[in-house]
């Protein structure tokens, strides 16, 4: 990945210049990011996480571009900000919107260590649910095509009742 464990140089540039707008201590001693530091920075300044985002964009589309041209067949990416950062194109608007209750959503943040205030911050950086959904159907009613499915993931799903899920939804 491109914050913790590429190597080539022109990741390490990417890294290089997050550590440039984001202070020193957002590397690691092999110089790869480190993702908690770098979240308590981006998810409590809307600026911060707007510059990341500027950082990010072309060395995203770039290595999406090549591992996409060395892959066939049904492709899902993992994009928890496809809405957000206006990348709906990459997916020709086709998006499995995997959803949670509040409550869970709290209890597997506070599951992974961060604090109330962290959750909160985190959570209002990002679009809410119905955002997300909003913002994905106006693409697809703009582009005249493209499909949205919903996943309510509030109960512990593993991968294969996701891939059940969505195999009941799509047919």
């Amino acid at each position: 990945d491109i914050l913790c464990r590429l190597e080539e140089p022109s990741y390490v540039q990417v890294r290089n210049r997050i550590q440039e707008a984001m202070g020193q201590h957002v590397l690691d001693e092999n110089g790869f990011v480190r993702r908690d530091v770098l979240g308590s920075i981006v998810f409590k300044d809307h600026e911060k996480l707007a510059v990341l985002n500027k950082i990010m964009e072309k060395p995203i589309m770039v290595r999406l571009r090549q591992e996409l041209a060395v892959r066939s067949g049904l492709i899902l990416i993992n994009c928890a900000l496809l809405a957000e950062s206006n990348l709906l194109h990459i997916c020709n608007n086709n998006v499995i919107l995997v959803t949670v209750d509040k409550d869970t959503q709290k209890k597997r943040l506070l599951d992974r260590g961060l604090s109330e205030k962290q959750i909160e911050t985190r959570l209002n950086c990002q679009y809410s649910q119905d955002n997300k959904r909003i913002a994905i159907q106006r693409s697809i009613d703009a582009d005249h095509h493209g499909n949205l499915w919903e996943i309510d993931n509030s109960k512990n799903m593993n991968g294969g009742d996701i891939y059940h899920k969505f195999k009941e939804i799509t047919s």
